[in-house]
């Protein structure tokens, strides 16, 4: 049973909620909810509609659509120019070389490429010249590779002074943690030693100040749990990174313990009253 279940599960207990394993390995679990069953499966939970789940994931759309509304790095999404023949319409770059002009006209090095749709840092490379580019390029777009990506990702690098992960339910905070020591370039933190740890933050300034910072995606997506990346670069001005709409908690309870995520848990079954059909706050854990 993977980390995310047992603190759900352990949630359900404490406030006197119903639930069932579905599988025998205890990942996909149901809980009631008034007179419904919902569904979790791993990091996956009810609370977002699939349509969210899949702006969240795909970097180029939240993008697209939260430019205008917070402080993201600029950046450039390309399609893989020996993609499928059906998409070849898409295509604004038919190979490489195009693919690096154009990154190099809007970014200078050091800059970031990743994958659209990637996840835990893999394939993101800070790249210093042309050669780590193609280098980069060319594994993201490696069909024989499972973290093939048809789409990749050049974005401006921001030397960052810490990295945080917000955690909201519903349009509230709900935990922040700092990751890692906060290394100018921290795609996979936890493999950054002593200094890799994910270090939870209690600073009520802080979290306020993460908070509002990121308040205006919420007039775009109605997000029900949701993890958002920030960094702080070290002019002090606030980057949001990306949205993890199924956000998972292995780092911080290997780093804080289980408790921290169980009460995350809590205070997200309590607030789901305000999702239709679901009882009342008040009748949980009474």
């Amino acid at each position: 049973m993977e980390y995310n279940t047992r603190c759900a599960i352990a949630a359900c207990q404490q406030l006197g909620l119903t639930w069932e394993s579905i599988d025998p390995e205890g990942n996909f679990i149901r809980v009631r909810f008034g007179s419904r069953w919902q569904y979790f499966e791993l990091g996956r939970s009810p609370f977002n509609a699939e349509a969210v789940a899949c702006i969240c994931k795909d970097k180029t759309r939240s993008y697209q659509l939260l430019q205008t509304r917070v402080r993201l790095p600029e950046m450039r999404s390309f399609l893989d120019p020996c993609g499928d023949k059906r998409y070849r319409k898409y295509l604004t770059h038919d190979s490489l070389p195009a693919i690096l002009a154009e990154a190099e006209s809007a970014f200078s090095y050091p800059y970031v490429i990743k994958p659209n749709k990637g996840s835990l840092g893999i394939n993101v490379f800070l790249c210093q010249d042309r050669s780590e580019a193609e280098h980069a390029l060319s594994v993201i777009y490696n069909k024989n590779t499972l973290n093939y990506d048809y789409i990749s990702i050049a974005q401006k690098f921001i030397a960052s002074a810490f990295e945080y992960r917000l955690i909201c339910g519903f349009n509230r905070p709900l935990m922040v943690y700092r990751r890692g020591d906060g290394a100018e370039f921290n795609a996979r933190y936890w493999e950054h030693g002593a200094g890799g740890r994910a270090q939870l933050e209690t600073s009520g300034e802080l979290i306020s100040e993460l908070y509002e910072f990121i308040r205006p995606v919420f007039a775009e997506l109605e997000l029900g749990l949701v993890g958002f990346d920030i960094i702080r670069a070290k002019d002090g001005d606030l980057y949001l990174i990306e949205l993890n709409s199924a956000p998972r908690f292995d780092h911080v309870i290997a780093d804080n313990g289980m408790d921290c995520v169980v009460d995350l848990y809590c205070n997200l079954f309590r607030d789901a009253q305000i999702l239709e059909g679901w009882p009342d706050a008040d009748s949980i854990g009474q």
